[in-house]
């Protein structure tokens, strides 16, 4: 294990070291380049980072190493390229298991897996038109929504993986998709039309991931002597009648940042639907996961009062369908419809010099909870941020906390990064899950973990 980590760090500092000596090679030639390639502009990020588990003799859970080359091109100063890939190498299997049959991803967003150690993944793929005073674009891309921390109130346009449940940043967890993008200026307003042709939906984990889900909040629980048995999800497939549409307005008004949000589309997490019967003299559910079309209106806002920002999010979502339990009369398990409200109420500090101190408090709450659902109508989480830059801003410390106030279960993360120089960074940190092995977090309590990495930039 150690051998293998000294060995990625070797490649990545080598590679950091070519790259600037080409670079200066190249600042250091007098012959002008090509036009063609003056309109090219490529980087890559190239990211080691190894994890190990703290209450399982630290057994490695990860040790990966992603390059993410970036490529764009302008064809003329109105319309350019941007591509952008993920290639990763990881020394374990522990995540996925080996090679996942990825039954939630459309086959034009599938990872291509050459080995259960070695996958491929084009993650943007778009071109963009100026067009003054707006903006289309084209392409496989991600839509990001709401400002919101470590949990997603409006944020629910792309699909994410949970390979790593919430432990991967937004950027790195969403899914992009293959969608347009139009955004345009009408009087004081910004207003953002989206299209999405593209039926990829959450990536959940499946039997025998590190991290797959085993509370009922999440899955289906089978009824107590009962195998289950959870099929792959029924997902669309249509290209025109199965796409998504979306439409946000932002505008400033007396001083606060608004939006207001409208989205037809498929929810990205599955209803379950599941039948009893009797196989050899036992009794079995089957549950079969599909995919139900769902409305959003939301809002947000923001304001600024000094140090302090305020800032918040609304959604109402029509027609979400809840894991129940309970059986019918003809024996079958049949989610709950029913609405939802969730909103988020966030303070963001800054203070104290090189200090940012947030708080956000999450509410969830459904209008119909019969007795066999498995969440309570209503739910609450609270999370915290503290960050604090030292020594000219190049060390980072910072710590998260969020917890669901229900169950009592939660998620600390603690992380000092070091950037050595503005191409290069370092960091260790690690990852504390506790609670009920019942709740979002406390399910995940056996997989707390420490970390160390790297990133070169170039």
């Amino acid at each position: 294990m150690v051998r293998l980590t000294l060995l990625a760090l070797f490649l990545i500092f080598s590679f950091a070291g070519t790259a600037q000596a080409s670079e200066e090679k190249t600042a250091a030639t007098d012959t002008p380049r090509p036009e063609w390639l003056e309109r090219l502009s490529v980087g890559a990020i190239a990211r080691l980072e190894w994890a190990g588990g703290i209450f399982d003799g630290g057994r490695s859970q990860k040790l990966p190493l992603t390059i993410k080359p970036v490529a764009e091109y302008e064809f003329s100063e109105n319309l350019r390229f941007v591509g952008i890939a993920r290639i990763q190498a990881d020394a374990f299997t522990r995540l996925t298991n080996g090679v996942p049959s990825q039954p939630e991803v459309s086959p034009p967003d599938r990872r291509w897996y050459a080995s259960g150690h070695l996958s491929f993944e084009l993650r943007e793929f778009y071109l963009q038109w100026l067009i003054d005073p707006g903006v289309i674009t084209v392409g496989k891309q991600q839509t990001a929504w709401g400002t919101a921390d470590v949990l997603k109130v409006l944020d629910v346009v792309n699909p994410q993986t949970f390979r790593e449940f919430i432990l991967e940043d937004f950027e790195e967890s969403r899914i992009p998709m293959w969608s347009i993008n139009i955004e345009y200026p009408i009087g004081d307003a910004i207003v953002e039309l989206v299209w999405v042709l593209d039926q990829t939906y959450d990536e959940l984990p499946q039997e025998g991931w590190l991290y797959e889900f085993t509370s009922s909040r999440l899955r289906p629980p089978a009824p107590p002597g009962v195998r289950e048995v959870i099929r792959d999800p029924e997902r669309p497939s249509r290209l025109f009648a199965d796409s998504d549409v979306g439409l946000r307005v932002l505008a400033f008004a007396y001083g606060w940042d608004v939006g207001a949000y409208y989205l037809y589309h498929y929810d990205n997490q599955p209803a379950y639907f599941g039948e009893v019967s009797i196989d050899d003299g036992q009794p079995v559910v089957t549950v079969t996961p599909r995919y139900q079309r769902t409305h959003l209106l939301g809002l947000s806002f923001a304001n600024a009062f000094g140090d302090l920002t305020v800032r918040g999010e609304v959604a109402y979502n029509f027609d979400k369908f809840l894991i129940n339990t309970a059986i019918t009369d003809g024996g079958s398990i049949l989610p709950v419809r029913s609405d939802e409200l969730g909103h988020v109420l966030g303070f963001d500090w800054t203070g104290v010099t090189d200090t940012f101190l947030s708080t956000q408090i999450f509410q969830t709450w459904v209008t119909n909870h019969p007795e066999g659902v498995t969440r309570d109508d209503l739910e609450t989480f609270i999370s915290f941020l503290a960050q604090h830059r030292l020594m000219r801003e190049t060390l980072l410390l910072e710590a998260v906390w969020v917890t669901n106030t229900n169950v009592a279960d939660g998620l600390s993360r603690f992380r000092v990064a070091y950037d050595v120089r503005d191409e290069l960074g370092l960091w260790v940190g690690l990852d504390w899950f506790y609670g009920s092995g019942d709740g979002l977090f406390g399910q995940f309590d056996d997989n707390s973990r420490v970390l160390i990495g790297a990133e070169w930039r170039l």
